[in-house]
């Protein structure tokens, strides 16, 4: 094994005044539980390959949001800066294996996780910001994660945010 993308993640945003417990822990669950477990699988192989003088590389999803609070995008965002800090708490743990560390901070890109939000008006304007055209695609952080994993070996992109150009923060 060589590469784990650490891609999963739900995206529920509500004020927090609803208090959406069971949606909170959903967020949790899966943006950061299931992303420690998987880790926690693959890890081994990621060693091993490092160890034969191969490249490895962890590369973890975050977000923007993780750095700019906004809005009804509390839990998600605290989601997503516990994924920031585990990335760099894992980069200066494992930097000595030879297994690299990525936290990969998209800004707003078109995906399905908008469809998800139970909120109707914020997943009404989430849509709408998807059909404006100034978002960002899947092919575009695809591309930033093939980037930093190309690099070579002795080379560690540990942060990479990529934005629309138009988003301010």
């Amino acid at each position: 094994m060589d590469l784990l993308v650490n891609n999963a993640a739900v995206m529920l945003p509500n004020p927090i005044a609803d208090r959406r417990g069971e949606e909170w822990r959903h967020m949790l669950d899966l943006n950061l539980t299931a992303l420690l477990g998987v880790t926690h699988a693959l890890l081994p192989g990621l060693l091993a390959t490092a160890a034969r003088g191969g490249t490895a590389d962890i590369v973890n999803l975050s977000s923007t949001g993780a750095d700019a609070p906004v809005p009804a995008f509390a839990v998600y965002g605290a989601t997503k800066a516990a994924v920031s800090y585990l990335s760099r708490a894992l980069r200066a743990e494992l930097a000595p294996t030879g297994v690299r560390i990525t936290d990969v901070k998209p800004g707003g890109v078109v995906t399905e996780l908008f469809d998800h939000a139970t909120h109707s008006g914020i997943r009404e304007r989430m849509i709408t910001a998807a059909r404006s055209g100034t978002l960002l695609n899947a092919e575009d952080v695809a591309d930033a994660i093939c980037y930093a994993v190309s690099r070579p070996a002795h080379v560690c992109l540990s942060q990479l945010t990529v934005m629309p150009l138009t988003q301010p923060q």
